[in-house]
């Protein structure tokens, strides 16, 4: 039902800021009329606003869920962690 209400259109002064910024704004027009809007020039984990490591941690354990097992999710946090700690990287 909401998507059926929702229209995607194009903001001419983000589309101008592009590349240097990705961003957007929303706006909400909630059914007493009034309207409810965010702008965002760059979208937190982007490389203006990057996540922190537990973020990317906690987001790779989510997705990774659908895939693997906790042991596997482990062992390649754990790599990562190894590679990260190596002289020179």
């Amino acid at each position: 039902v909401l998507a059926a209400r929702t229209r995607l259109v194009l903001e001419p002064e983000m589309d101008r800021q592009y590349p240097a910024h990705m961003g957007a704004r929303v706006e909400i027009v909630l059914n007493d009329g009034r309207m409810l809007q965010e702008t965002v020039l760059d979208a937190h984990g982007s490389h203006a606003d990057p996540c922190t490591p537990a973020e990317l941690e906690a987001k790779f354990r989510l997705l990774a869920g659908y895939a693997m097992r906790l042991e596997g999710i482990d062992r390649v946090i754990g790599a990562v962690r190894t590679v990260r700690a190596a002289p020179g990287t």
